[in-house]
């Protein structure tokens, strides 16, 4: 026993003789074993994968596919372990925010905006008048103001290019008129929304395109009457009254000159007699029989 103590004796001894340990030419971050939390807004934190607009569909529009990656750790972030993601007036239309919090080794928040935008709808009908085109569309009331149709004698809506805003998100048709006859127009739509005095556009509806009238058609003629002869207003069997001094003349609809009275023989077989002017005939010559 004694011989154990001795020894343990001796140890002892020659430890507390052994030069004291030197720390010289070690960094500090070597001795430290706690680093600071990084913020969450450093240069070195990139973002990608963000979507800056999305369509209002009545729910949440959240950013469910963000990247983060730290470029000076060369290191991807994950969310619940490096950082979470709140959201604030992601529902309806106009400026939502995706907060991104950092937790772990990060610290701070970082806000990304993007926008919410109305719903759209397109062009249901066209019709063509004389220097005029009446439009019709679907309605789209919800989180919608008023419309704004474009109308266009190009078709990619570079030149000759207007656009007619309607207030009333109640209206499914407008009239364009004052346009030039006979020419080619593409009409397309959109929704917008009015928040806090600014607008939110939806994207513009596909295109549609018709061809204005350059005049009205010539008007409806009246039609002869039975094989016994008798006749309705204007048709043959009565006196021509007005005659060419009076400015009324009679056509038929496939013919190539124009009467000046309904009981000409040349139009002695013909069922539908049309009566009206010269210009409306739209005839450039008289027939040589009644003339």
């Amino acid at each position: 026993m004694k011989k154990v103590l001795s020894i343990i004796l001796v140890l002892i001894l020659s430890m507390s003789f052994l030069p004291a340990p030197s720390y010289a030419g070690i960094s500090d971050d070597v001795i430290d074993t706690e680093s600071e939390p990084i913020s969450i807004n450093s240069e070195d934190i990139e973002i990608e994968d963000f979507n800056a607009q999305y369509t209002f569909n009545g729910k949440a529009r959240k950013q469910p596919d963000l990247y983060l990656f730290n470029y000076d750790l060369w290191e991807e972030l994950f969310e619940n372990d490096d950082y979470v993601v709140s959201y604030k007036n992601n529902v309806k239309v106009g400026i939502a925010q995706a907060i991104i919090t950092g937790i772990g080794n990060y610290t701070g928040s970082r806000i990304l905006k993007y926008k919410i935008v109305p719903k759209g709808t397109k062009v249901s009908k066209l019709n063509a008048g004389v220097k005029k085109i009446k439009v019709k569309w679907k309605r789209q009331t919800t989180q919608t103001s008023g419309y704004q149709v474009q109308y266009s004698t190009s078709s990619k809506f570079k030149s000759g290019t207007h656009t007619k805003t309607i207030k009333s998100k109640k209206k499914n048709a407008v009239t364009l008129k004052s346009l030039k006859g006979g020419r080619k127009y593409y009409v397309r739509i959109r929704t917008f929304k009015n928040v806090s005095g600014k607008k939110y556009y939806s994207n513009w509806s596909k295109a549609k395109s018709i061809k204005t009238k350059k005049k009205a058609a010539a008007p409806t003629g009246s039609r002869s009457g039975s094989s016994s002869g008798g006749s309705s207003s204007g048709s043959r069997g009565s006196a021509n009254t007005g005659g060419s001094g009076g400015g009324i003349v009679y056509w038929t609809p496939s013919g190539s000159v124009y009467h000046s009275t309904p009981n000409c023989p040349t139009l002695s077989r013909s069922r539908i007699i049309m009566h009206g002017t010269i210009a409306q005939s739209g005839k450039a010559r008289g027939c040589k029989v009644c003339h």
